[in-house]
């Protein structure tokens, strides 16, 4: 029988192109969520990201590979929380009918 964790850890070498991938796992999550997560999420994904460190660091050699896939999901998920966070604008808190005047200062 195959051991699907070693086969990874086999093919430890070669599984660093898929880093991108996880990480954008990991964003999908972040904005295929209904409404914007609170404090508990972004907590949760840094607690992942602990976690998935120390796997890839002290944890068992077949464990490795699902450890970095952790962690770098958890990253993407943080690196979109942060990104939201940095272009957040204020939002009117109820519905405005009526004209709108601006200036174009440039383009």
């Amino acid at each position: 029988m195959v051991d699907p964790l070693r086969v990874l850890a086999e093919a430890r070498g070669h599984l660093f192109v898929f880093a991108p991938v996880a990480m954008a796992a990991g964003i999908g999550v972040w904005l295929g969520l209904e409404k914007e997560p609170g404090l508990w999420l972004h907590l949760g994904a840094a607690l992942a990201a602990l976690a998935g460190a120390a796997g890839l660091a002290r944890g068992p050699e077949p464990m490795r590979v699902p450890a970095a896939a952790i962690l770098c999901a958890a990253v993407g998920v943080l690196a979109c929380a942060l990104r939201a966070e940095r272009v957040e604008a204020p939002v009117l808190g109820f519905r405005y009918y009526g004209p709108v005047e601006g200036v174009v200062v440039g383009v």
